[in-house]
């Protein structure tokens, strides 16, 4: 039985729902959005971990008829050179959105193929939903999900086509309560035969126009069955934020696992934590890139870093400290963004740490750069 575990905490993103409707099929299609990317992207790092490649991505989005709305979505990689180091790469393609569903204000009810924005990582999933809005403070969503793939840009030759999360799939309850500017999101997954995930992140935010503050804070607990392999696992991170404008924002916090470590629930925030999170401080895997093992038994990391935004410029700078096993590990991360025209933009990123044998063969240090350029039509 085949179990790469992801963790999977549920909650269907916007770009399921547009406000385009139709009054007949054939409408439904016309008035549909479309659009997709081209990426040019490098990696260039110290350990013979060099590639260049390409990426393409397309949607269409149905408009909405009677309800019902459909998306597609397709996208590939193509290695135009890679180190010999790297492991085996090779162009990949994926149909990683095909879905259809049943929309109202009240009541979603959806299945196919489609992305997630996940508490502990994003990814699409192939997964069957429905979710109900009880309030306008307060909406419930129960899923079945059996698969899940890694199409997008940033991750180069890693990326992947759907694969089997469990044998017997993964039934998940996500619950999502708002009220002024407190935020709470419990939930509970269950994997058969694997483990029983509980946690619940909160978000504090008194951001007001272009200045402010926040809280974010997450708690996972793991139960996990004899024929998973590993021991009952503990997460709990706590970050705050901090805006003084509209250009510079600064964050930091720290993390730490328990005694025996997170469990299964750190699989696939693992690999997305290996293969990058830009700009997704917030998430459970603080760090950008490789950087400290913040997933080891009885790790305690701290991470600070601080944001600018100005015009058609973003550039952040991060830097993290785990201990754990009696080693240190670290990251410094600064990377950039620029928009040259408006569909056209522009990236770099340079990132350096002590990552650990298990991280990068042969030596437990890195440098890396990475360029990008993308086309977004």
């Amino acid at each position: 039985m085949k179990k790469t575990l992801i963790a999977i905490a549920i909650a269907a993103t916007g770009s399921q729902l547009f406000a385009a409707t139709a009054s007949s099929i054939d409408e439904a299609f016309t008035k549909g959005a479309r659009g997709g990317a081209l990426s040019a992207m490098g990696v260039f790092g110290s350990e013979d971990d060099s590639v260049l490649y390409g990426h393409a991505d397309l949607y269409f989005k149905t408009a909405s008829f009677q309800n019902i709305r459909a998306n597609i979505g397709l996208s590939g990689i193509g290695i135009w050179w890679k180190d010999d180091a790297i492991p085996p790469a090779k162009d990949k393609s994926s149909l990683h959105t095909a879905n259809i569903g049943y929309f109202t204000d009240r009541f979603t009810i959806a299945a196919g193929r489609q992305e997630f924005d996940l508490v502990l990582a994003p990814h699409h999933y192939q997964a069957a939903y429905g979710e109900l809005k009880v309030s306008s403070q307060a909406k419930i969503l129960a899923a079945y999900i059996k698969s899940a793939a890694l199409p997008r840009y940033d991750v180069g030759p890693f990326f992947s086509d759907y694969e089997e999360l469990n044998e017997d799939g993964v039934f998940a309850l996500d619950v999502k309560f708002q009220s002024g500017d407190i935020k709470l999101n419990p939930y509970y997954y269950f994997l058969p035969d694997v483990a029983m995930w509980l946690g619940g992140k909160f978000e504090f935010s008194q951001f007001k126009s272009d200045s402010g503050f926040g809280l974010t804070g997450h708690l996972a607990l793991s139960s996990e069955d004899d024929d998973s392999g590993a021991e009952d696992g503990f997460f709990a991170e706590l970050q705050g934020d901090l805006k003084l404008n509209s250009n510079i924002g600064f964050f930091g916090g720290f993390a730490l696992t328990g005694s025996d470590g997170i469990g299964t629930i750190g699989g696939a925030g693992k690999e997305w934590h290996k293969r990058g999170a830009n700009q997704r401080a917030n998430m459970m895997n603080p760090f950008w890139d490789g950087g400290a093992q913040i997933f080891l038994a009885e790790a305690l990391t701290l991470y600070a870093g601080a944001e600018f935004e100005r015009d058609r410029l973003w550039a952040g700078a991060m830097i993290g400290v785990t201990d754990a096993d009696d080693e240190t590990y670290s990251e410094i991360n600064l990377r950039g963004e620029y928009a040259i025209t408006k569909a056209f933009r522009a990236e770099a990123a340079l990132v350096t740490g002590k990552f650990g044998d298990d991280y990068v063969d042969g030596s437990d240090t890195r440098t890396q750069v990475g360029f990008g350029v993308r086309y977004i039509f």
